[in-house]
């Protein structure tokens, strides 16, 4: 864990929860997995406050417990979980997302739980009701369950509230119970592989949680008696009101990853690739359980077709074999609906031809009937969305020569400095300079060869090199430092106009804006303008985050 990471924490939970809940977590983040008793030891706080602290971040799912049985008695452990933090940055695009995808309604209750944590149906009919009289709360009930069935709603079970190590713990101990002589070394490795891979499918399982069957008037409960008798269908489930439902991260971001993949693939060719790309990740997605998912199964070039967009004009945005001769295409009017439907078809095989031939091998064609099928192979994509990035940033602030550098140990790794100025066809002094720079950051990784066995560095041939896994990490490491400069900065902004903004929330100033002076409003639009432009690029770096972190 880098120094700025554990500030950028300590930020966070400050601004989300105040500086009583940011003690509490920042022991458990320096110090591990501990006890009540030895919390209230190093923070120096009553019981009864820890045990709230304690509570609100359980609420929030920062912070898990588990139950150990210690010389007799039980213990409660808990741990903190610093990925569930540093994704609470991203609250306003996960908002973003559930409001497109489900309107006002499921923008009010994704809002409750990010407020409050996880909440049951029951809490969350409570809440609206409170905040507006006249309510129709199925409404609410029928768009709760369409974000459980797309999971950006999940249901929160108990085996959530573990951590992993501590799940695994149990398995094993559970094993070895049923065992009359103690395992031995390879029975233990053959029972952890076991429970690992049993991990793996909890983790990856595509079983959504959080609904049950209405109870019909028929009684008829078989599935297959259901499905031949034509009630089998979406209207005859319920959300369970025993549940505890959260925001889904993992599938929203799923979805901000797909967007950097969109975006990629403008890079590539145009909008109409743009759409192909979405198109076959729009297809993909039921099936995406997280970021870690490395490729999406294979689809069909019909598949692609059928769900294009009528609205996207896509045969007008790519130049076709035979558009010269063809004077209903060159007009991008057809006279028919077939001579369209023939001309989108091979517009969208060709943007598929293209994507599949780019060196990035981010879209991967099978051998298949016809004109193929194809997938989107997650690994490959992610490293070029990095590899570009690095770029931009070395650019901005290196020069274009040190791209250059990059791009060259990219494709031709352990290069000493001579090689290097030959083929990046600058002098050897600015490759030193430029290689010096890149390797303080991180991005560039130096390999020493002893020629000798005194080790003398006159007689030591030093290889520069790229590690794709460093770099991430150096690249992390400067977005964390960037973020707290642009939090710093945003708390300084508020800081020099804390009067104004008091004066400014007012009842009385809120009530009759009059009160404030030509000055007085002309300053709140100058902070607001401030304060929106730090948030924005907030929101670039941790979508860059995204990338370099949570995928893959």
């Amino acid at each position: 864990m880098y120094k700025e990471e554990v500030v950028l924490c300590s930020q966070i939970l400050n601004q989300h929860f105040g500086p009583i809940v940011e003690q509490v977590g920042m022991m458990l983040i320096r110090r591990g997995r501990s006890t009540i008793p030895y919390i209230c030891k190093e923070t120096k706080m009553a019981r009864k406050n820890v045990r709230e602290c304690l509570v609100v971040l359980i609420q929030h799912l920062l912070v898990s417990h588990s139950e150990n049985m210690e010389n007799g008695r039980i213990i409660v452990h808990y741990n903190f979980s610093i990925k569930n933090l540093l994704k609470r940055t991203r609250i306003g695009m996960y908002l973003a997302l559930i409001e497109e995808r489900f309107g006002k309604t499921g923008l009010e209750v994704a809002k409750l739980i990010a407020l409050n944590g996880t909440l049951t149906l029951d809490q969350i009919r409570k809440s609206l009701e409170k905040e507006t009289n006249s309510i129709d709360i199925n409404l609410y009930e029928d768009t709760m369950l369409m974000m459980v069935k797309d999971r950006s709603l999940v249901a929160v079970r108990p085996e959530n509230m573990l951590t992993v190590e501590d799940i695994k713990q149990k398995l094993e101990l559970k094993e070895i119970s049923t065992m009359t002589v103690p395992p031995t070394a390879k029975e233990l490795e053959n029972i952890r592989s076991r429970i690992n891979e049993e991990i793996d499918i909890r983790t990856n399982s595509k079983i959504i949680v959080g609904t049950k069957r209405k109870i019909t008037e028929n009684g008829i409960n078989n599935p297959a008696k259901r499905l031949k008798m034509g009630t089998n269908n979406s209207e005859d489930e319920e959300l369970d009101p025993g549940c505890f439902f959260a925001i889904g991260v993992n599938k929203l971001d799923v979805l901000l990853r797909n967007t950097h993949l969109a975006n990629y693939a403008d890079r590539i060719t145009n909008i109409g690739g743009v759409t192909v790309m979405k198109t076959l990740l729009g297809i993909a997605e039921p099936s995406l359980g997280s970021c870690k998912d490395h490729k999406t199964f294979t689809i069909s070039t019909p598949q692609i077709i059928a769900r294009i967009p009528k609205e996207v004009s896509i045969e007008n945005m790519i130049i076709l074999s035979n558009d010269d001769n063809d004077s209903e295409s060159a007009n991008g009017y057809y006279k028919s609906e077939k001579k369209r439907n023939i001309a989108v078809a091979e517009s969208v095989f060709s943007f598929l031809e293209i994507l599949s031939n780019d060196k990035s091998g981010m879209v991967i064609k099978t051998d298949g009937i016809g004109p193929g099928q194809f997938y989107v192979n997650f690994e490959k994509g992610i490293y070029a969305i990095r590899r570009q990035m690095i770029n931009e940033f070395v650019r901005s602030h290196y020069g274009n020569e040190s791209v250059r550098l990059l791009n060259i140990l990219a494709d031709h790794p352990y290069l000493d400095e001579k090689q290097l100025s030959k083929i990046g066809m600058m002098p050897p002094t600015t490759c030193r300079e430029k290689l010096m720079e890149l390797s303080l950051v991180g991005l560039v990784e130096v390999q020493e060869i002893h020629r000798s066995a005194d080790r003398a560095p006159i007689r030591t041939l030093y290889l520069y090199t790229i590690d794709t896994n460093r770099q991430a990490s150096a690249m992390l490491k400067l977005l964390y430092s960037f973020t707290l400069k642009l939090n710093q900065r945003l708390d300084y902004e508020n800081l020099l106009k804390q009067k104004l903004i008091m004066k400014a929330n007012r009842n009385d100033v809120v009530n009759d804006n009059s009160l404030l002076s030509e000055g007085d409003k002309d300053s709140l639009n100058e902070l607001n303008s401030t304060l929106e432009k730090i948030g924005a690029a907030l929101l670039r770096i941790d979508s860059v985050i995204l990338v370099f972190r949570d995928s893959l």
